[in-house]
């Protein structure tokens, strides 16, 4: 029966159908949980410009299942497709709270969330957030994908930064550049109409506010790092990962 389990994995390592059969199989026969990752495959990867691209919804998926958060808050809500991707992700027990101020946002969440007891939409604007909204508790993740204005951003941040958990990630949205070899026509429609800058002959900001925001931020409050997930390899819209630095305990 081992030799049968190595034969079995030594070909699902080669080919990725037979992979593909033996993940069915355990799922079929209670051998696997499955992830929840369905909804990832209605996500866009080059085709989108504003809501997360199919990979980085993959990426902060697994970063939430990894952390499993108490308590989300995203601002911009948009169709809710980042939404959707959190409420995948976190626990049960946890909770997400979304700021939008569109109409359609307000639309949409009760179209598709009302059933989502852990689910709140609050018709608000970014610099409208109060501690009242949090009902005490502490924020442990934090999406910023709404105004891509500094002002607005660094407002935000004064007013959210004081309830923040002592481990807690702010994700920012579109701070990364998009490679000239790599745009498309959507893309140069975008760069036509919004605030871009080119920052070299072949680096565009495509959102440059959320880069100085990161900048900022920096300057400002030291005591945070980032991490910043940027390519030039492939169109990526990019994302800069913020927690507080500190030394492990040993």
């Amino acid at each position: 029966m081992n030799r049968f389990k190595e034969i079995v994995r030594q070909w699902s390592v080669k080919n990725s159908r037979i992979r593909n059969l033996r993940a069915l199989y355990l799922l079929l026969t209670g051998k696997a949980k499955p992830l929840g990752l369905s909804h990832i495959y209605s996500y866009q990867e080059e085709q989108a410009i504003g809501p997360l691209q199919r990979e980085e919804a993959l990426f902060l998926f697994a970063l939430l299942r990894v952390v499993r958060p108490k308590l989300v808050v995203e601002f911009g809500f948009l169709r809710g497709d980042s939404a959707l991707n959190f409420l995948a992700a976190i626990a049960p027990e946890g909770r997400l709270l979304s700021y939008d101020i569109s109409d359609e946002a307000e639309h949409y969440a009760k179209l598709y969330f009302s059933d989502y007891g852990h689910f709140k939409f609050l018709k608000k604007s970014q610099t409208e957030f109060s501690p009242q909204d949090l009902d005490s508790q502490l924020v442990d993740f934090v999406f910023l994908d709404a105004a891509h204005d500094l002002e607005l951003n660094q407002k935000t941040w004064q007013l959210l930064h004081p309830h923040l958990s002592e481990e807690a990630i702010v994700a920012i949205h579109d701070t990364g550049t998009w490679s000239r070899k790599h745009l498309g026509p959507l893309q140069n429609r975008h760069i036509a109409k919004e605030n871009c800058t080119w920052i070299s002959e072949t680096e565009l900001a495509h959102q440059p506010d959320e880069r100085k925001f990161v900048n900022w931020i920096r300057e400002k409050h030291p005591s945070f790092s980032t991490v910043n997930l940027h390519t030039g390899n492939t169109l990526r819209h990019g994302l800069t990962l913020i927690q507080k630095s500190r030394y492990l305990d040993v």
